[in-house]
């Protein structure tokens, strides 16, 4: 017995007032509501709408926050292994080649010219960072009020920035270099570890400027074709 409009209507309301914001999540639980009134109907047709609702609600944790902070996790393990998905994808043979060839040539090159070398490197890192952070707060799918509202997207652009972000408190690396050219060569460590640092969020960088965007539109469009936002 299929539910009217008005009946699910209803139920929005009902998941709205247990503190449910999220508008994917809401969807996600009426639907499981929906489809146990609907068995709920056949098997006691003589009961009205509220106490169908109230049996499918029961079947739903009392503290609906924990739910919700269960959804959280969940959502956030899910952009994780789809970013680490990527990522292994990424590297290939040619990939990897290139990855190698950039990582020593700042390491070589900082301990045979200087520090200017790699400070060059993290002043890069660092503009692409802005560029990066700017592209992924302008992308259409993302405003702060839908940030708010949408669970995938708030993991999604939490997941991303955060990554993106992370490096950046590695920035002090400088601090270890005395001003003597020669002390950099007893300071091969933080060459090897900021060295890292920019291979790390180029590619990074990279990902949330071309992959990134277009796996989220593809999860959108699969997943939340009922959703605005897939349009």
């Amino acid at each position: 017995m299929l539910l009217t409009n008005q009946e699910i209507k209803r139920i929005f309301i009902a998941i709205q007032k247990k503190g449910v914001k999220y508008i994917d999540v809401q969807h996600e639980i009426v639907d499981h509501i929906a489809s146990d009134i609907e068995l709920s109907k056949e098997r006691f047709p003589i009961w009205n709408f509220e106490q169908h609702l109230e049996t499918a609600l029961s079947g739903f944790p009392k503290d609906f926050k924990k739910l919700i902070r269960s959804k959280e996790k969940s959502m956030n393990r899910f952009w994780q292994r789809k970013t680490l998905d990527y990522i292994k994808l990424y590297f290939q043979f040619p990939v990897i080649l290139f990855t190698v060839l950039l990582y020593i040539s700042i390491v070589m090159g900082t301990i045979i010219y200087g520090k200017l070398v790699l400070g060059s490197s993290l002043v890069i890192m660092l503009l692409l960072i802005i560029f990066t952070i700017y592209k992924t707060y302008t992308n259409a799918y993302y405003s702060s009020e839908k940030e708010k509202k949408y669970l995938v997207l708030k993991m999604f652009f939490g997941q991303t920035t955060t990554m993106i972000l992370l490096p950046t408190s590695l920035l002090n690396i400088l601090q270890v270099f005395k001003p003597e050219e020669s002390s950099l060569f007893t300071q091969h460590w933080a060459i090897y570890i900021a060295s890292g640092v920019v291979v790390f969020t180029l590619i990074w960088c990279h990902a949330c400027l071309t992959a990134f965007p277009k796996m989220l539109h593809r999860e959108l469009q699969s997943k939340y074709p009922y959703l605005t936002l897939a349009n």
